[in-house]
């Protein structure tokens, strides 16, 4: 089994598994599959191979070449080029961010911090909102997840509940990822300098679009100058609806109140109340819309699995085929896919797409069952 399909299996259900014993678990896995990629990175007889192969220039495909230079390319970007005093220090300050970056995803996933208000704390938000909260006595329940801060941060009147909604959401983790941010800082900054490069962003730009800082300064620089006029009337707009629902306030926005102003503004101005407009939106019916419409642009169709084998109540599958007749494929199967749409405990906290198995390697339309 190649790595990455064994990495995505067994890390998965760290993101999304109920059972805090099997994320754990999954959790441990992905640690000790993170320093084995690390390791496998820094493989210099591996390197000295591939790098030997290309400059033989017998590679002539220009997908083969193409991976065979990128390949090379990572390596030394790995360090393998250089002294093993050097190697060594890349692998282990490498192995520490690994571990790092999966403590950080951790402890968000599991962060479960709830806040209690009053229903006159809550004066706003709507019926449907309210009723679906756990309550403690005459006490609503509210977790830092986005299904309550968003609407809180938007809907609610009362501008001390939405501070301690704000600040409270801007405070996850605030004791453990805090140190972990502080400490990849750090370790970014010693690699890209270790590897001979200024820092960890002219390091990372390298092979990505910009190709380095200043590009990336410049863009958002005009982008900036560009947008300022239209972000200064827009404040100004704001402003002037806080001022007058607070007279006593000096109209300044703050942190929390960007979402609730904006609100106002889009039913004052524009006459949109996404309150209502979300009613004629229900879950199930703007994802069958989707599904038609990928049917429709791709030549698919989506059937829904019934008793399914899933990790969670709610969670639906889906196979995926070629529309029969059209296309070289005329009805293969393609996939499989799950929708898991809902929050709750443990789960990874923001949209998401994984991959659970790697698809096709080789989809040649003259050979549709090559696999």
């Amino acid at each position: 089994m190649e790595e990455s399909s064994l990495c995505e299996e067994l890390c998965f259900p760290s993101h999304v598994s109920p059972d805090k014993a099997l994320r754990d678990a999954s959790t441990a896995a992905s640690k000790a599959l993170s320093a084995f990629s690390v390791e496998s990175m820094m493989r210099v007889d591996v390197f000295l191979r591939f790098n030997a192969l290309l400059k033989k220039g017998v590679v002539k495909d220009p997908m083969d070449l193409r991976w065979l230079e990128r390949t090379v390319r990572d390596y030394k970007r790995s360090g393998l080029d250089l002294p093993k005093e050097i190697r060594d220090q890349v692998e282990t300050k490498k192995k520490r961010m690994s571990t790092l970056s999966t403590d950080y995803a951790t402890n968000t996933g599991e962060e479960n911090r709830k806040l209690e208000f009053t229903k006159a704390e809550l004066k706003g938000l709507p019926d449907d909102f309210l009723n679906k909260l756990e309550k403690k006595k005459d006490k609503f329940i509210v977790s830092l997840k986005y299904p309550h801060v968003f609407p809180v941060l938007k809907l609610c009147s009362v501008s001390s509940t939405r501070q301690t909604m704000e600040k409270a959401f801007n405070s996850r983790c605030i004791e453990t990822n805090v140190a972990i941010i502080e400490e990849l800082v750090v370790l970014r900054a010693e690699v890209a300098s270790i590897l001979g490069y200024k820092n960890h962003a002219e390091y990372i730009l390298e092979v990505r679009m910009a190709k380095n800082p200043n590009q990336v300064k410049k863009f958002l620089g005009d982008l900036s100058a560009k947008l300022k006029p239209l972000q200064t009337r827009e404040m100004k707009e704001l402003e002037a609806i806080k001022k007058k629902m607070e007279p006593k306030s000096d109209g300044k926005l703050t942190a929390y109140d960007g979402a609730y102003y904006r609100d106002i503004q889009m039913k004052q101005k524009y006459n949109l109340d996404q309150e209502i407009v979300k009613q004629y939106f229900p879950a199930d019916v703007v994802f069958g819309r989707l599904l038609s419409l990928y049917e429709h642009l791709l030549h698919l169709v989506f059937t829904e699995i019934e008793n399914p084998q899933i990790w969670a109540p709610g969670v639906r599958m889906f196979s995926v085929h070629d529309r029969a007749g059209t296309g070289p494929f005329k009805g293969k199967l393609m996939g499989y896919f799950y929708l898991d749409l809902f929050p709750r405990q443990g789960k990874y906290g923001h949209a998401a797409c994984f991959t659970l198995q790697q698809g096709c390697s080789n989809l040649d339309p003259k050979n549709p069952d090559a696999r």
